[in-house]
């Protein structure tokens, strides 16, 4: 399917992780998809990614742990600024207090560490409302 005719062409992400290989992974699955896909390793990184596109992406995925935040403190702020974002944390220590404690801060999917590539797409698929 080329570009003209494929709805997900015009789908943008940003993954947030500063995993380099975690990020890698997600970052190559999601071209595969023919996803628009920027990256950041740092919350710092990514608000200015963020915000030099005006909130302009469809689905931020972004991991718990970051060096600079947790990942739950930056959507926050984000949020402020932008609440239409959508946001799908990644995370390894997913308890269910965490779980709601991201969906009640407005994440749309929880996806935990470890992952396969079809537990991605579905998480990214409900991220996104598909």
């Amino acid at each position: 399917m080329d570009n003209a005719t494929n709805p997900r062409s015009k789908v943008s992400i940003l993954i947030v992780d500063d995993n380099t290989m975690v990020l890698g992974l997600i970052k190559m699955v999601l071209e595969d998809m023919d996803f628009l896909v920027d990256t950041a390793g740092t919350a710092k990184q990514a608000m200015a990614c963020i915000d030099e596109r005006r909130g302009l992406f469809d689905l931020v995925i972004l991991d718990q742990q970051l060096p600079d935040s947790r990942g739950i403190d930056m959507m926050r702020r984000v949020k402020e600024q932008y609440p239409a974002l959508r946001f799908m944390m990644v995370s390894g220590l997913m308890t269910e207090d965490v779980i709601q404690e991201i969906k009640d801060a407005g994440g749309e999917s929880v996806l935990g560490k470890p992952f396969d590539v079809a537990e991605l797409m579905t998480a990214v698929e409900k991220a996104l409302g598909e």
